[in-house]
């Protein structure tokens, strides 16, 4: 399957889930916000109709740039959509059990690691003591830009917006 191609197929799988996801938003009963634009619905269909708007924009770039992404693509079965998909479960079945901090401190360490790796970030180095070293390195990062992710996320929902994030329960 040619890239362009395979572009096209996934802008239109995620415009079709985008526009399902839109209309079960109206479905919502949310009575107890006395605020129109408080409420979940309103905020659901605003990032939904902003990603089924990237999914049109991403057919029409490939289909105008079909020529130059006529190389060959990764098979659609490619493992990495599945494995973050394994994740973001695992993190939604934890997030209840492990409150918010830890269950999405683990969840990006996880998956920063694993992309990292796909990458090919941790493979630099001559000798073994570097990629070690390397291999060190790029994990510190990984764990301190997770903290500050996970912070950053948890004191702006908490304190700005006011939503109340699962705690830890076990």
């Amino acid at each position: 399957m040619t890239k362009w191609l395979r572009d096209v197929i996934y802008g239109v799988v995620i415009a079709i889930v985008s526009l399902f996801l839109i209309r079960d938003t109206y479905n919502l009963q949310e009575n107890f916000i006395p605020y129109e634009t408080g409420r979940a619905g309103p905020y659901s269909r605003f990032w939904l109709w902003i990603l089924f708007a990237l999914a049109i924009v991403m057919i029409i770039r490939a289909l105008l740039q079909r020529r130059s992404l006529q190389g060959k693509a990764e098979s659609i079965l490619n493992p990495a959509p599945w494995i973050t998909v394994l994740l973001l479960c695992a993190y939604l079945f934890t997030l209840t059990r492990l409150g918010f901090i830890i269950s999405t401190i683990i969840y990006l360490v996880i998956a920063m690691t694993y992309y990292s790796y796909k990458s090919g970030t941790f493979a630099h180095g001559e000798t073994s003591a570097e990629k070690r070293k390397n291999i060190i390195k790029h994990m510190l990062i990984i764990v301190v830009c997770s903290l500050l992710v996970t912070v950053a996320t948890y004191y702006l929902f908490t304190e700005a917006v006011g939503v109340r994030l699962p705690k830890f329960s076990l």
